[in-house]
């Protein structure tokens, strides 16, 4: 497919074709994250068949939230520690997966679909796959979650005015 001194001509837009709905559905969802937090309250959020709080789910998300809390250790103290200094690259995959499994350990620890409504509205708008990629949509899921909260603050503080 590569012949000569790169790509051929024809490459770039079916790339672009390709990859535009793509972005787009990032994009939105992005902003539906930060515009709509609450949705999951209007639509009663995705349902997880068969998950019910345990013991063993909570065992299983402290693991996590261990096995983050060394990958994040590991990933700054890299840069202080008497250790060989890992590429920018090995230091953002690391941080990332850091972030990842501490979500994880999240879910399974403590989340709670009616107490997190905006992580609830990210579940259910990515269909579950942006757990995947949690790290990218966290900022989005900060502001969304702070959003929510002045809401339903001021929803609840109209209801007893």
């Amino acid at each position: 497919i590569f012949s000569g001194n790169g790509p051929p001509v024809w490459l770039w837009p079916v790339l672009y074709i390709i990859w535009t709905p793509g972005i787009l559905g990032f994009l939105l969802s992005f902003y539906s994250i930060v515009r709509y937090p609450y949705l999951s309250l209007a639509t009663g959020g995705l349902q997880l068949p068969g998950f019910t709080r345990t013991w063993i789910w909570t065992f299983v998300g402290v693991i996590f939230y261990f096995l983050g809390t060394i990958f994040l250790l590991l990933g700054v103290g890299s840069r202080f520690a008497p250790m060989p200094p890992m590429s920018k690259s090995e230091l953002v995959l690391i941080l990332y997966l850091a972030i990842e499994l501490l979500f994880i350990g999240f879910l399974f620890a403590t989340y709670k679909r009616e107490k997190h409504v905006t992580v609830s509205t990210f579940i259910e708008l990515t269909f579950g796959f942006g757990i995947l990629l949690f790290p990218i949509y966290l900022p989005f899921i900060l502001i969304g979650s702070l959003r929510c909260r002045q809401r339903l603050s001021a929803l609840k503080n109209s209801r007893h005015s």
